[in-house]
């Protein structure tokens, strides 16, 4: 069992994986279909979208909405909204 959560710790992405990832706001493919696929976690997959500047779409399937979703920036970033 020791290797089951070894799987959603992945810490490196590849630059394919990255390519998905800005994808997903055009696809619009679920974060859990993508977070399984590159056998990550949502903090993981949100921390690589934050570093690539990409603001990832959240879907309320239920509703049928699409939302961005935007990682929290650091207290001390200079970053205007």
């Amino acid at each position: 069992m020791r290797g089951m959560n070894n799987q959603h710790r992945r810490t490196n992405f590849t630059p394919s994986d990255d390519a998905l990832i800005r994808q997903q706001p055009i696809t619009g493919m679920s974060l859990q279909i993508l977070q399984t696929f590159l056998r990550t976690n949502r903090e993981a997959l949100m921390r690589r979208a934050n570093e690539l500047g990409v603001s990832l779409l959240i879907s309320d399937e239920s509703e049928g909405l699409s939302t961005p979703e935007h990682s929290a920036a650091p207290a001390d970033s200079s970053t205007r909204h």
